[in-house]
């Protein structure tokens, strides 16, 4: 098993480390650093993350391409800003409670099959990335400082429970864009129930929806499916009247 150890580092007053691509299955030997601010381990094989509780410096860390589990072993990171783990095999959103400066958290790729229910309004996270999990339904999300939440290529289906679910993000001060990358066809009625809900400025992009609290109008993609043009146009016309 190729450790940290094995790479025969020797300078250990570095502020920024990249270990990408160098076959590391543990991460023995990185507790050594103790001054660093940036730490990448991109496309290795680790499975745990361990040995950065004397990393209490360290703004950025990025895990792409590993094989992780399970998200543990971050409670000293009280400075992380941005924490990267995609491309990994993460089943649950946890152990996160600590980061009290995370700001950019990227979790995509990876196998979190349970219902989005986030209470960690004492976080200031400002980007979450969810893209490509396999979540089904989003329950609750209190993360007072968001601005842009990727849940595209999930398992959402725009039912009333998850509308309900969508619907709350507006009413987060900061918020400012939803992406949503529906993998099927978007029913009739489905689109009925979304044009209802009172988010004022809303727009639908082929089979991608964004819900931009900047822009002025809704826009219809020219490529879209053709038998859904009378329902945009009239949301379309709807959301115009009532501006």
């Amino acid at each position: 098993m190729k450790t940290i150890n094995d790479l025969n580092l020797t300078d250990y007053s570095v502020t920024e480390l990249d270990l990408s691509y160098q076959e590391i299955d543990l991460m023995d030997g990185i507790e050594k650093f103790e001054k660093l601010i940036s730490l990448k381990l991109e496309g290795n094989k680790i499975n745990r993350i361990q040995g950065l509780e004397s990393l209490v410096d360290l703004q950025e860390l990025n895990l792409i391409h590993n094989e992780i589990s399970e998200i543990s072993s971050l409670s000293s990171l009280n400075n992380l800003n941005v924490l990267v783990l995609s491309y990994n095999k993460i089943q649950k959103i946890e152990g996160l409670e600590e980061l009290y400066c995370l700001r950019n958290l990227d979790l995509s790729f990876n196998e979190i099959d349970e219902a989005l229910n986030l209470d960690l309004d004492y976080l200031p996270i400002e980007i979450f990335n969810l893209q490509n999990n396999k979540i089904s339904e989003i329950e609750k999300i209190c993360l007072p400082e968001l601005k842009i939440l990727d849940l595209s290529k999930n398992e959402i289906e725009l039912n009333e429970y998850n509308l309900e679910g969508i619907k709350k993000l507006s009413e987060l001060k900061n918020f400012e864009r939803l992406h949503l990358f529906l993998d099927y066809e978007i029913k009739e009625l489905n689109i009925s129930q979304f044009a209802e809900m009172e988010l004022r400025n809303l727009s639908f992009f082929d089979y991608t929806i964004f819900y931009d609290r900047y822009s002025d109008e809704m826009f219809r993609d020219k490529n879209f499916a053709s038998k859904h043009d009378e329902i945009f146009q009239l949301k379309i016309k709807n959301n115009n009247e009532n501006s």
